[in-house]
């Protein structure tokens, strides 16, 4: 009887035993290695995106680049979501778009190859939210494009990237 029932908590134990570190290492693990990897894919995927985007764009006729410095109205929209209307200050200089401004969200890597144009957006204050890559064109006044949100990161791990649309356009007169 002795043998039995030390036989049979040992049983236990040994299962028990297997459960928590299944579930602390294997599972835990096995789902980080599959989030990070995931995460990369969608980077990858992104980043062939734009350079085909910009690929296509550079040989895509338009009207010749008529912008000014001053106040646009950039609207958004992602795939399934409400168009979001944001004012952003342009700056132009000889010809080029120089830089962007707007209260909400830091621009950063502002460029402009011939009619084609690209930028990247992050958050202000070090929010860990993704962050945006857009890819446009100028086409007279007005600007173009696609937008890619980046997979989440951090806080927001896990979180898909989204995709979508942008339309940049006078808001007002500009000045020169």
């Amino acid at each position: 009887m002795g043998k039995k029932v030390f036989t049979t908590c040992g049983v236990f134990a040994l299962i028990a035993a297997a459960f928590f570190v299944g579930r602390t290492f294997g599972a835990h693990a096995t789902w980080q290695s599959y989030t990070q990897t995931r995460i990369q894919q969608e980077k990858q995927l992104q980043e062939q995106m734009l350079a085909l985007d910009r690929s296509f764009l550079t040989n895509l006729m338009v009207r010749p680049n008529a912008l000014i410095s001053g106040s646009y109205a950039l609207e958004l929209q992602y795939t399934g979501k409400p168009f979001k209307s944001h004012s952003v200050t342009l700056k132009i200089d000889n010809g080029k778009l120089a830089s962007m401004s707007e209260a909400s969200f830091v621009f950063h890597n502002v460029s402009q190859n011939g009619s084609v144009v690209s930028w990247s957006m992050d958050w202000p204050d070090g929010d860990e939210g993704p962050g945006a890559d857009f890819i446009g064109v100028i086409d007279g006044n007005q600007m173009s494009g696609k937008v890619y949100k980046r997979p989440g990161s951090g806080w927001h791990a896990g979180e898909p990237a989204a995709y979508g649309v942008w339309r940049l356009k006078p808001a007002t007169k500009a000045v020169r």
